[in-house]
């Protein structure tokens, strides 16, 4: 067997085995995009860069976070602080359940469901949302500090900022 079997023209990978060429998964082995590449390919103006400390549920941790800025978050207010809004977020089934039942008049149409946010406000989401996947794995004071902050989370959310129109020049 010849090295070109087990190589991956997609990911550009060779592997020891067919086996492993079969099972990969390609998005696992492409190299990473450097930020001058999503520079260049996006515009300098498309894309944002954040270093610094967010307040998570789990406390204070220091965050990176680097990408294109979401056309349809841009010009947009973050729904959670009210900075520029880079991301998009799509709630959870929970999370959208509990935004009805804290936010009088909430039932977004399936095209207006995403919650824009800045990148600091998306980590801290993201920090919770990952929290949540692994709460079976905490104890019950754990999993009651991930409640608390998820409602105290949704109950701050601007739902106005999730059904605000993108700027004109759209």
């Amino acid at each position: 067997m010849s090295d070109t079997d087990r190589y991956c023209q997609d990911c550009e990978t060779s592997f020891d085995t067919l086996t492993e060429l079969r099972l990969h998964d390609c998005d696992d082995f492409r190299a990473d995009e450097s930020t001058e590449e999503l520079e260049s390919e996006f515009g300098e103006s498309e894309t944002y860069e954040f270093h610094g400390e967010v307040d998570t549920w789990s406390g204070t941790v220091e965050a990176t976070s680097t990408g294109p800025i979401i056309d349809q978050a841009s010009g947009r207010d973050c729904a959670l602080c009210g900075d520029d809004a880079a991301v998009l977020m799509d709630p959870t089934i929970e999370w959208k359940r509990i935004l009805r039942e804290e936010h009088d008049g909430y039932n977004p149409v399936s095209s207006h469901q995403q919650i824009p946010l800045c990148p600091p406000c998306d980590v801290r989401l993201d920090a919770l949302r990952e929290g949540e996947k692994e709460r079976g794995y905490y104890d019950d004071d754990v999993g009651a500090d991930i409640d608390a902050e998820r409602l105290d989370i949704l109950r701050s959310i601007n739902p106005d900022a999730i059904f605000a129109n993108p700027p004109e020049d759209f």
